[in-house]
């Protein structure tokens, strides 16, 4: 570059020096920038001898406003050429009129886009540098005049040379044009294009201007995906003269929708007639883009906190139906273990024991579903899970659906988590329910397949074993254009109240996350069919026969028991003292401590409950490793929201048991722990 080249000035009059800092930061490499937080500050630059080039002016300001600046400049003949952009928020659109009329070269929205302010500054300054050189050689042509029968031959020639510049000025002019980055245009009140910058075609998806002006002949009717609005902006150019940031979806020759941001005036002729339309036009997609992403976000949001009141009623109310379900599960078991084998009451304890443990393992879900409880991966036989949920979507589905099952074809197993594949099978099973609000047959089968790279159902799949969980409906079906939607967040053709738009979002995610797949047939009034296929594991167990009962493992050692639930408490001790221990039952967390702390070596294992008044569980263990640090703990709890995620030996316990405990897992805990003692 050119060292003596002189950068332009430009003064920024703003009174948020944040807005300052911004254009500073981006304008200083280019021009020398100056600056003023008020209006006052501004007139006494600009009326000193270091003029600016050009003045980006906010309108909204304490003391004198922009309006009142730019009026004092244009007022004055020695600033009235100096280029004024006002910086202006979008709800002041409605003044705009008022600006132009005062003088000012155009406006630029907050917040900026950098590139838009550099384009208009670069626009504004050339536009000046050749009004400028227009006027000099209009004077220079005046003085030529005065003497022009003398020097006919001279100035015929300077006359040439002048009409060479002018020509450059045309061009240059041209170049901005065709160089702009916003679409620039000029149309007709009717809708025709009269003449279009490469970018405004381009944006449209024409190859060239002259393929816009030939092909577009009724702008409302093939460029607006709303003919409407486009009336609507011409309503408003009638009675105002101009318009800023009129935001409309337009359609590109391909029919692809964009949103754009029109900024346009109305040329008049000297009666008032409406001659011609100029206007900008910005693709201000990605913006809008944005902002539904947000309202996504903020819709995720919602349903996030709404997911977490019901995950914290749900582990409250885990926590006292496992309290409750405890006692029963405790005395069942003891009961059948004392009652003789030919008992006609054995069968009906041992339901009791089987309803109790059912009821247990649906807490679990529940918890699980809320995000309450760990997920764990393991190998798992579907045909169960499967039962269980078909035998409660018996009991919920209307009597118009008729239920068809076959599931004695799979001997497979898969890995993953018995709640999660509840989850799915549930989900599909909601789903085509609602398919059939006027009645239908389900249709449920679980199978094996096995594929090679050419018998591939699905491209998302691999070759090898699977299971194949098949849901199908003679619902209303789908066309292939809500096809490609199911599977995203919140797309539901359902009423608000009828569903989120997640459930089968979160069947694909769950099977993405065990590297299985899903296709889905379907079309209008002949029903769907979603198949599920999850790979298939080989596992020995999957396939033994259930061992026999083993034998309860007892011992002799002292425990301490602390519960503050008097009927857990009770039935824990009887428990134990059955399984041949030393029992000291207590219902306080702090008594318990000062039993401990009065003969630590009078226990040899502590199996305390988790939420306790006063005192918690993990609270109590601490307190009794500080007195004798190799006291082995064990922790029961009917909800961990206290121990999620934690490795238990992070909380100083030895084992952590869901409540409700049967006898055989309690006897099993305290026998591992016991002899595992380092």
């Amino acid at each position: 570059m050119n060292e003596d080249f002189e950068k332009p000035k430009i003064l920024i009059v703003d009174d948020n020096p944040e807005n300052i800092h911004l254009l500073s930061k981006n304008l200083e490499d280019d021009y020398e920038v100056m600056y003023a937080t008020a209006g006052e500050k501004a007139l006494e630059i600009v009326f000193s001898d270091d003029r600016p080039d050009l003045i980006l002016l906010d309108i909204m300001m304490p003391g004198m406003d922009g309006y009142e600046v730019c009026e004092r400049l244009k007022a004055d003949a020695g600033t009235r050429e100096i280029p004024v952009i006002f910086l202006t928020a979008k709800s002041q659109a409605e003044d705009e009129t008022r600006g132009l009329a005062l003088g000012a070269t155009d406006y630029i929205s907050k917040p900026f886009s950098m590139p838009v302010v550099q384009a208009r500054i670069s626009a504004a300054l050339r536009l000046k540098t050749e009004m400028d050189r227009r006027v000099m050689l209009a004077r220079e042509l005046e003085e030529l005049n005065k003497d022009l029968e003398a020097r006919v031959t001279e100035k015929v020639a300077e006359l040439r040379l002048a009409h060479e510049e002018l020509k450059v000025s045309e061009n240059n002019y041209r170049s901005i044009f065709e160089n702009a980055v916003e679409g620039i245009y000029r149309s007709t009140p009717d809708g025709r294009f009269l003449t279009a910058s490469p970018s405004m075609a381009g944006m449209l998806g024409y190859d060239s201007p002259e393929d816009l002006v030939t092909s577009v002949t009724d702008i409302g009717l093939q460029c607006y995906v709303n003919p409407d609005d486009r009336k609507s902006l011409m309503r408003t150019l009638t009675e105002d003269g101009v318009t800023r940031g009129f935001e409309i979806r337009m359609k590109k020759k391909d029919a692809e929708i964009i949103w754009c941001s029109v900024s346009a005036r109305l040329v008049r002729d000297e009666q008032g007639q409406g001659l011609y339309i100029e206007g900008f036009c910005t693709d201000i997609s990605r913006q809008k883009d944005a902002e539904q992403a947000l309202r996504e976000s903020q819709a995720q949001l919602r349903h996030a906190q709404k997911m977490e009141a019901v995950g914290t009623m749900a582990g409250g109310i885990a926590h006292d139906f496992n309290n409750i379900l405890f006692p029963v599960l405790g005395y069942a078991e003891m009961l059948s273990d004392d009652i003789p084998e030919d008992s006609p009451m054995r069968p009906a304890v041992n339901e009791v024991i089987r309803g109790t443990l059912r009821a247990g393992d649906l807490v679990k879900q529940i918890l699980a579903f809320t995000r309450q409880a760990d997920q764990e991966n393991r190998p798992l036989n579907i045909r169960p899970v499967l039962k269980e949920v078909m035998t409660l979507s018996r009991a919920t589905l209307p009597a118009t659906i008729g239920i068809r099952q076959d599931t004695e074809n799979a001997y497979g197993m898969v890995m993953a988590d018995p709640t999660r594949i509840h989850q799915i099978v549930m989900n599909l099973i909601t789903n085509a329910f609602h398919a059939m609000e006027d009645g239908g047959t389900l249709t449920v089968t679980l199978g094996d397949a096995d594929f090679t790279s050419d018998s591939l159902p699905g491209p998302e799949l691999s070759p090898g074993p699977y299971v194949c969980l098949t849901v199908a409906d003679t619902g209303v079906g789908m066309d292939a254009a809500t096809r490609e939607k199911i599977f995203d967040p919140y797309f539901t053709t359902k009423e608000p109240d009828r569903g989120t738009g997640l459930g089968l979002s979160v069947v694909h995610g769950i099977v993405k996350s065990y590297d299985g797949g899903i296709v889905v047939e379907s079309e209008p009034g002949k029903g769907t069919s979603f198949q599920v296929f999850l790979p298939r594991i080989v596992s020995e167990a999957g396939n033994k026969p259930e061992t026999e009962k083993t034998s309860l493992r007892t011992g002799n050692e002292r425990i301490l028991l602390v519960d503050d639930e008097e009927s857990i408490a009770g039935m824990l001790r009887q428990m134990t003292e059955h399984l041949g221990y030393q029992t000291t039952a207590l219902h306080s967390s702090r008594d318990a401590l000062e039993a401990f702390r009065s003969g630590p070596d009078n226990f040899d294992i502590v199996i305390t409950d988790m939420t306790m008044p006063g005192m918690t569980g993990d609270r109590l263990t601490a307190e009794l490793k500080k007195i004798r640090s190799d006291v082995p703990v064990i922790l029961c709890t009917g909800f961990s929201e206290k121990i999620a995620g934690r490795r238990a030996s992070e909380i100083g316990v030895e084992r952590v048991l869901m409540k409700p405990v049967g006898m055989s897992e309690l006897a099993d805990a305290v026998r591992d722990v016991l002899d595992n003692r380092g």
